[in-house]
């Protein structure tokens, strides 16, 4: 593991006003879990840490003469406390430090510790270190148990409140410094059984906005500075830089698999699907994870499965695509992407085609019910006349369409997810295209599954003659045709048109009958025979459709027009095997000479014609 910087911080005080020796003290670690980038939740154990006789203090981590601020002593206290005993040198740079302490300015500390030896703790697992029991998030957590302090800086935000910068005076006769004696004085207080009471009451009248916090706060032993810094860590969440270390309590109880799913569609700019289809809380726990680059995901991802990230690039995609996590959140990405394509891209089947459920690849054979007699009059003393049942029945056949597609190691080095994201929004759309294309294709090829002819003269549902052209008197002729539809018995089957399906050719056409709220008054030999309002007006819904005039389309017309009852109606229906519209996307093992991830998409359904009754057509002739 390469050296590793955990951003620290804490409120800074002036123990005396003009001391004529400076010194800092930094309460670097308390011991507890922190958040640190590229690492995630992180305990170092401090009965591992190698503490060299001085440790260098800097300014913002810049590695100059001009940025030193002197040398520190660290000791580790009680085996859960790093503090740390710095003399200030002679130096611009300390001199600023000082002024800005005593001017009331809150700076903070970020301890560089390079770890040696490390393990990682699988999510809801629990350590013991530094004193106190930890237990893993839902993303795990990793503990060192060996390191070496390398250098403390100090520098304006940190994340992690729990820690302490001070600037302090020698006492005159003990030279033990007040802040020395301030500690002693903590560490054993008058009446221990008071001290608890006062700060459990403090920290539910600071915490009672936050449950989480204040449990945490009470239970683990937190400081009262702690605890304000743990809610001043919530404020900060939005900032977009700074924050490396936190209380994170918004990942538990989230799936590993979620966490890295909804990581990868914030990094690939879909927030919104992500809020959608996987929820808030996960996405604001993913967001937490703050991985930048997809090489972050991957480190996460063997983080989760317990396993330490190489520090070679090309090794770390490698091992990352190797565990279950990775390639799963991936496929997770992709199918919620797809889908979402898939569910916004045009159908016009849908407002006229009824979803069934499939659930195999073999011919299914669907039943309506018919009841002959209908209702009548019951006279007094009489009884309920018997009606009949009879069924009509129609068959749905499903198929699989589909293609393959991969994800190149190169893509994950050069962090270009839009390379997913577009692939499966691609794919989507493909499925969505897909249902279309064979549905349309059943529709121009006019035959029902029995093979008879779906539009034709025996089922007075294919306009012929004057009626043809799509115009005002044409979908009125064909509207009163489709409401005057009868049964076997010739009872009224109350069918009520819906839908008018045309080409783009005739969508002007079909525009200005219905959605024109006038038409021009015309006379036949002096006498108006039609009034100014336009009786056709939204008298049905508008669907443009390509295909029904595209030249790869068998049977396709630029003239040809189509009306439809409700989807209730089933003229059309279209089943999905175990009732899942929409592409599924797999992960699949990628051939031995490929180095990446591979993904195969598909989609089953299948088309029927079904109730002619629901149906007319134009040829347009």
């Amino acid at each position: 593991m390469s050296a590793t910087l955990l951003t620290l911080h804490g409120q800074a005080r002036i123990e005396a006003a003009q001391p004529k020796h400076p010194r800092l003290r930094i309460v670097a670690y308390r011991g507890g879990v922190m958040r640190v980038e590229g690492f995630g939740s992180v305990v170092v154990d401090l009965a591992g840490l190698t503490l060299p006789d001085n440790v260098p203090i800097l300014g913002d981590h810049e590695n100059r003469l001009d940025s030193i601020l002197g040398t520190g002593k660290a000791e580790v206290r009680g085996g859960r406390e790093l503090v740390i005993f710095v003399n200030l040198a002679d130096t611009p740079a300390a001199q600023q430090v000082i002024e800005l302490l005593r001017s009331g300015i809150e700076l903070q500390a970020s301890v560089g510790v390079e770890p040696e030896a490390a393990k990682r703790i699988r999510p809801g697992d629990v350590v013991q270190a530094n004193g106190g029991t930890h237990e893993a998030p839902a993303a795990g957590l990793t503990l060192v148990t060996k390191g070496v302090l390398r250098e403390v800086s100090v520098l304006p935000l940190g994340a992690d409140g729990t820690t302490q910068v001070s600037l302090a005076a020698r006492a005159a006769q003990s030279g033990v410094s007040a802040m020395d004696k301030d500690v002693q004085k903590n560490e054993a207080p008058a009446d221990p059984v008071a001290a608890e009471r006062a700060r459990v009451a403090e920290i539910v009248e600071l915490a009672a906005d936050y449950p989480v916090i204040r449990g945490r706060a009470i239970t683990e032993g937190w400081t009262i500075e702690a605890t304000r810094a743990a809610l001043l860590d919530i404020l900060r969440a939005s900032r977009p830089r700074g924050i490396v270390t936190h209380v994170d309590s918004s990942s538990a109880g989230v799936p590993a698999r979620d966490l890295l799913c909804g990581a990868l569609l914030l990094h690939a700019g879909y927030a919104a699907v992500g809020e959608k289809q996987l929820g808030e809380r996960i996405m604001q726990a993913a967001g937490d994870l703050r991985c930048r680059t997809l090489l972050d995901l991957c480190a996460a991802s063997l983080h989760m499965a317990g396993q330490e990230p190489p520090r070679d690039r090309t090794e770390l995609v490698r091992a990352s695509f190797s565990t279950t996590s990775m390639p799963v959140a991936l496929g997770d990405a992709a199918n919620k992407l797809a889908l979402n394509a898939y569910r916004t891209a045009p159908a016009t089947w849908r407002s006229f085609s009824k979803i069934v459920p499939l659930q195999n690849f073999k011919e299914h054979t669907m039943v309506r019910a018919n009841f002959g007699g209908g209702f009548t009059q019951l006279p007094a003393h009489g009884s309920l006349e018997h009606g009949t049942l009879t069924e009509e029945t129609y068959t749905v056949r499903g198929d699989t369409y589909g293609q393959i597609f991969g994800i190149d190691r190169k893509n994950v080095i050069d962090d270009d997810l839009q390379v997913l994201a577009g692939v499966a929004e691609a794919l989507g759309r493909a499925g969505a295209r897909a249902v279309s294309d064979v549905l349309y294709r059943v529709l121009l090829a006019n035959l029902d599954p029995s093979g008879t002819a779906f539009f034709s003269e025996a089922h007075a549902n294919l306009l012929s003659g004057a009626f043809t052209l799509l115009g005002y008197d044409s979908l009125a002729n064909a509207i009163a045709v489709m409401t005057s539809r009868t049964d076997g018995d010739g009872r009224l089957v109350d069918l009520r048109p819906r839908t008018l399906v045309v080409p783009p050719e005739l969508e002007q056409v079909a525009r200005a009958l219905l959605v024109s709220r006038t038409l021009a008054r015309y006379t036949s030999e002096g006498t108006p025979i039609q009034p100014e309002g336009n009786p056709l007006f939204e008298i049905v819904g508008l669907a443009i459709e390509p295909r029904l005039s595209a030249e790869s389309f068998e049977g396709s017309s630029p003239k040809g027009w189509y009306l439809f009852a409700a989807a209730e109606d089933v003229p059309v229906a279209v089943g999905f095997l175990d009732a899942r519209e929409g592409p599924i996307v797999e992960e699949v093992a990628p051939p031995a000479d490929k180095l990446g991830v591979m993904f195969r998409g598909y989609t089953d359904f299948g088309v029927s014609l079904v109730d002619w009754r629901a149906a007319l057509k134009s040829e347009g002739e």
